[in-house]
């Protein structure tokens, strides 16, 4: 077997074969010369081979059709073993490790007779070991290797469902569950189009068990194929399928669409011309040509013609392009790649009509230059069928051994020493051959990749271990190992010229404690959100399960259920979403809950003993509705948090009137033309930076074949009405979408948005930031970043789980399709957990999926997702609301509620040692919960934004603290926090790795007072007086180090209060000061008017310090004398003032009154 450090792919053996027998034309080889070793004709030529074959014990007559390199014995030495024609039987040589081989393909067991065959090896059942899969015509046979030298033969794999045409093999894990699957090329002599000739895809099922699923995979037009190869064509992580046939069309690409099936997409790739320029196709090879870490395409035959890859499309480039001099020899057989004179560039060797092997060195330009053709290798002219290339010897340089009728050739590869590395990965006991893994090494400026059985053809296949050569390098500057499960390893200044085992390291970042938590209780999970309710600085937990679970952290990684005790336990029944919202700004947080079947909503207020009431009837809130999330923001700006029900019919919408009155809106706020499906969910962002909330409604009708619920974008217009911009954003999506989300996965700035779709693929649509005052746009983008799983989605939840500084992706999977809608056999409906790669500057933005390798296992169907750090150590861990488990049995309507009930599931995140800051903001102006505030943080060259969420995904809340991942950058420049109520407010160099609290700044009189300033200055406030020099003191004094005080700006006119166009600047000249003082001197002045206000307000401060009183009172009157206060009129946001009668006995009860300007 060819091992994997060339990262090559090669047609197969049979196309070259099946071409010999259609045109009767044998290859014809030179006579062999009497030197028993070669080199270059130019003088200076670098490679140089001797003829060992003799020597090693390999000089026997054969028929060999087919050679491979292949360690079965796991010594560390490349075996041999040759597939030979005309039925002789195979044979199989173990490497004595002293230059010579011994027969032992009796001992083995290995035998195997076929015509026109080949074989594979791969580790089929993940033990650790290479097992062969051999195939020719009529017949083919898969034997497994027991690990003491010998095989058993389990019999045939391709078996009735082939059609003993015979055919090559490609091989590759195109669906990422670190297994090999198969794909069989099958086709005749005869060049018309027959049924027997459709091409098989063979899935790994394990325990040397597979299926065949060619037909329902998509690939049931793949007919005549006599070569295959896997590549990624989008860069999406999964290989797709490109296959050569002899008739037309000569060739076809498949696209992997990630749901075990693939899409006809030759047109779409760039391959739609090949069809024109070949009339004889003799089959394709791949590999990375120019060296940017994707893989290109060369297609064989009558002409040579490469095919790079860029921008998810093949582009022609002619063979004059890459090879010099351009002038071979044609038609070209075969082709296959190694860096046989390690200088780090692949170079490319090509068996070609007449009778001739060519070698071309590649070149630092990306081109290739012709070095020599080897010499004959048999007195009598014979069929030279496959040259294997592998370091048999372990002396760091590719040997070649050419498979040919009569007698085959060993080539030692003596050339001048260079430097070179070895890597042989092994994987977990999930993937212990390291199937699909993938490095990077970086030595001087050469970049190489190479991969791990990232697709292999029937001679032209890759083992674990990967060869790069380093050129003079004496040292490879660092290497990154990226692994199928989504971990990577990385080691830097690696000495060269040494074979490195690396493993794959297996410590998960998310360990389950579900029980060890003591979150207990298995019902119908619809929705659960974390908060702090009881204010004593930990993350409490509340399932929207049956009855209603509260769990109450106690600080020590365990949680107690309260549900009854603190006032939320109802009656065990259908259940919807929930969220944590402080709807009264007491600074308690409150609970909104929904429920199924037209029950009605609950608002449970939070009281000083951390126990709820129920006000939803007084509240105006006990309407019935269909369960589904609670949005909630300050849809109206007025300071107060609304309530969005999506799920009810039509749309519900409460607005606060500020005095726990809520007045359903919906209608009137512009949802009323929303067509509902059977069921509505939605998320909340402010997408196009204007400072407001906007809405995004996802829609589903139970079916992925019904295409009639659209999904609804509205704008915020600002005065609490909103515009449906659907159509001209581009979100239009119509595909029983189950949750949406809002996030700036690409750190550009805006919100994306991502939509979870049921039955289908789901949507990435990356905001285009191109408003212009317009509704912009955006482009859906999944299938390019790898996130359109899983296959049946509820509920995606953006969040930093490794605290690198991009925000990661969890969606859930459940699956509320009938059996009969799915088409698909039922089985687990997984989760997905994405890790976003980061920027890079070839790929652009990626992600890898990495549920499993993190630790994560949840097979019963998940509605809700949310994060939250509930140890404060940092890092968001993960729960999960599980509804249903359906496992084993037909889904049908009436087992939805029925027991028996999954347990939910919590997930710790262990963490790493990257940087973060998590932040507790507290509004004061706006709503106390700070939701819908926006933060930006600055490190450096990392931009991010986060926004405090009032509800998203499919009825469930994330944590009302915003993260933020910094990765290696110790240092944070600044949070810029903008709250809703419109103040921004920056934070220059927080100190990092600390939960920080953040208050709005907040208007007390006419001055806008900081915390920390009154603080500060908290020792002269009892000297302060109604006079206007002490009115200047303590302006002086709160402005000590800035510039100047900003006075709250209001106008008096007839009818109220408005903005007053003023400003007091104490650094200013004395004549400044005397204008000032002259405006306070008018009598019945504005100025004068609320002079008197801020002397009680300076009042209240000095008694309560520097905290804010908790109390809200009802507006007053004007009042006459010190106490005067004016009341502002009906339009203004904060009308709330103190009563005089409350002034009285401040120092009885200051702690109950708060004071809102």
């Amino acid at each position: 077997m060819l091992p994997a450090y060339y990262n090559f792919t090669r047609n197969g053996i049979l196309p070259m074969l099946i071409f010999f027998l259609a045109n009767a034309t044998p290859l014809h080889v030179h006579a062999r010369q009497s030197a028993a070793s070669f080199t270059g004709a130019a003088s200076n030529a670098p490679l140089k081979f001797t003829d060992v074959t003799k020597e090693a014990g390999l000089y026997r007559e054969t028929s060999a059709a087919a050679a491979i390199f292949v360690d079965f014995d796991e010594d560390g030495w490349l075996d041999l073993h040759l597939i030979n024609r005309h039925y002789e039987p195979s044979i199989l040589y173990r490497n004595q490790q002293d230059g010579a081989f011994t027969e032992v393909t009796g001992a083995s067991g290995l035998r195997f007779q076929t015509d026109r065959g080949g074989a594979m090896w791969f580790d089929m059942d993940n033990d650790g070991d290479q097992d062969c899969l051999a195939a020719g015509k009529n017949q083919d046979e898969l034997f497994v290797n027991n690990g003491d030298g010998t095989f058993t033969s389990l019999g045939s794999l391709i078996g009735r469902a082939g059609t003993g045409r015979g055919g090559s093999l490609a091989a590759a894990d195109f669906d990422n569950d670190r297994l090999v699957d198969i794909f069989v090329c099958q086709t005749d002599d005869n060049p018309r189009r027959h049924p027997a000739d459709r091409s098989l895809l063979f899935k790994n099922l394990g325990e040397g068990k597979f299926q065949e699923i060619g037909m329902t995979a998509g690939l049931a037009d793949s007919y005549d194929a006599l070569a295959a190869v896997w590549i990624d064509c989008n860069q999406d992580d999964r290989l797709d399928l490109i296959t050569a046939s002899r008739v037309p069309p000569l060739y076809e690409a498949y696209l992997n669409n990630r749901n075990g099936a693939f899409q006809q997409a030759t047109g779409r790739v760039g391959l739609a011309d090949a069809e024109r320029r070949y009339y004889s196709n003799l089959g394709l090879s791949a590999a990375d040509l120019n060296g940017d870490g994707k893989t290109d395409l060369v297609l064989l035959g009558d002409s040579l013609r490469f095919y790079l890859q860029h921008a998810d499309r093949f582009h022609l480039r002619r063979g004059e392009a890459f090879l010099s001099p351009p002038q071979i020899l044609l038609p070209i057989y075969l082709v296959t790649w190694a860096d046989a004179d390690n200088d780090g560039w692949r170079d490319l060797f090509m068996i070609a009509h007449p009778s001739s092997m060519q070698i071309w060195l590649g070149q630092k330009n990306g081109r290739f230059k012709y070095h020599t053709a080897l010499p004959a290798v048999k007195t009598t002219a014979s069929n030279l069928f496959c040259v294997e290339i592998g370091d048999y010897d372990n002396d760091g340089d590719a040997d070649l051994f050419l498979a040919q009728q009569g007698a085959s050739t060993l080539y030692r590869n003596d050339s001048p020493r260079k430097n070179w590395l070895k890597l042989r990965l092994r994987g977990t006991d999930r993937n212990a051959a390291g199937v699909g893994a993938q490095a990077e090494l970086y030595a001087g400026a050469r970049r190489q990749t190479a991969g791990v059985m990232t697709g292999a053809t029937t001679t032209g296949q890759t083992s674990e271990t990967l060869h790069f050569g380093l050129g003079h390098n004496a040292r490879a500057d660092s290497i990154r190992i990226r692994w199928p499960s989504g971990r990577s390893q990385s080691l830097t200044n690696v000495q060269a010229n040494q074979t490195l085992e690396i493993k794959e390291s297996i410590a998960a970042a998310f360990e389950e404690v579900t029980k060890a938590a003591g979150i207990s209780g298995a019902w119908v999970s619809r929705g659960a959100a974390f908060a702090d309710y009881d204010n004593d600085g930990d993350l409490d937990l509340v399932v929207n399960s049956g009855p209603g679970l509260l769990f109450n952290n106690r600080g020590d990684g365990t949680f107690v259920e309260v549900a009854e005790k603190a006032g939320i336990y109802i009656a065990p029944g259908p259940t919807g979403g929930v969220a944590w919202g402080d709807f009264n700004n007491d600074g308690r947080l409150d609970l909104f809950m929904t429920r199924e079947s037209k029950l009605p909503h609950r608002l449970l207020l939070g009281n000083a003993d951390a126990t709820f009431t129920d006000v939803s009837p007084e509240a105006g809130v006990a309407l019935p509705g269909n369960g589904g999330p609670v949005l909630l923001a300050d849809f109206d700006a007025n300071g107060f948090l609304d309530v969005l029900i999506p799920s009810a019919k039509p749309v519900q919408l409460f607005l606060n009137h500020s005095n726990m009155k809520f007045v359903e809106a919906g209608q009137r706020a512009g949802f009323g033309h929303v067509k509902a499906g059977k069921h509505m969910t939605g998320c909340t962002g402010d997408y196009d930076n204007d400072g407001d909330i906007d809405v995004y409604l996802s829609n589903s009708n139970w079916s992925y074949k019904k295409h009639d619920a659209p999904n609804y974008l509205f704008r915020n217009r600002g005065n609490g009405t909103f515009e449906d911009v659907t159509a001209p954003a581009g979100v239009a999506d119509s595909s029983n979408s189950k949750g949406a989300v809002f996030g700036d996965y690409d750190n550009d700035g805006d919100l994306d948005l991502y939509v979870a779709n049921d039955g289908g693929d789901n949507r990435l649509f990356r905001n285009n930031g191109d408003l212009a005052g317009q509704a912009g746009t955006f482009s859906d983008v999944a299938q390019q970043l790898g996130v359109a799983g899983p296959f049946a989605a509820h509920s995606p939840a953006f969040g930093d789980f490794d605290n690198d500084g991009d925000l990661d992706l969890y969606v859930t999977g459940a699956s509320f399709l009938y059996y009969d809608s799915l088409k698909v056999s039922f089985g687990p409906l997984p989760d997905a957990l994405y890790r976003n790669d980061g920027y890079d500057p070839t790929r652009g933005w990626t992600f890898t999926e990495v549920t499993a390798e993190m630790g994560i296992e949840n097979p019963a169907s998940c509605i809700g997702a949310i994060w939250g750090d509930i140890d404060n150590d940092g890092d968001l861990d993960l729960f999960l609301a599980n509804s249903h488990d359906l496992r084993g049995r037909k889904i049908s309507a009436s087992l939805f509620n029925q027991p028996p009930f999954p347990e939910n599931k919590l997930y710790r995140n262990h963490g790493n040692r990257n940087h973060f800051l998590h932040l507790q903001l507290v509004g004061h102006r706006s709503n106390r919960a700070a939701i819908g505030a926006r933060v930006e943080a600055h490190a450096g060259d990392l931009r991010q934004i986060r926004e405090v969420e009032g509800g998203s995904t499919h009825g469930s809340q994330n944590s009302l603290r915003i993260a933020f991942g910094f990765g290696k950058r110790d240092k944070v420049d600044n949070v810029i926090v903008r709250w809703p109520s419109g103040i921004v407010q920056t934070i220059i160099s927080p100190k990092i790795d600390q939960i920080l609290m953040i208050e709005e700044p907040f208007k007390a009189g006419p001055f806008l007072i900081e915390r920390a300033t009154l603080a500060r200055a908290r020792k002269w406030l009892p000297r302060v007086v109604g006079s206007l020099g002490g009115l200047i003191f303590l302006a002086a004094l709160i402005s000590i180090g800035r510039r100047g005080y900003h006075l709250m700006r209001r106008k008096l006119s007839a009818s109220q209060l408005r903005l007053l166009d003023w400003r007091l600047k104490l650094s200013g000249t004395p004549r400044m000061r005397r204008q000032a003082e002259a405006k306070f001197d008018e009598e019945n002045s504005p100025q004068r008017q609320q002079t008197s206000l801020v002397k009680v307000i300076v009042n209240l401060i000095e008694f309560k310090n520097d905290h804010l009183l908790t109390h809200r009172v009802e507006p007053a009157p004007l009042l006459a004398g010190n106490l005067s206060a004016f009341s502002p009129g009906r339009h203004e946001k904060h009308p709330y003032l103190l009563r005089a009668e409350k002034l009285r006995h401040l120092h009885k009860d200051i702690a109950e009154v708060f004071c809102s300007y």
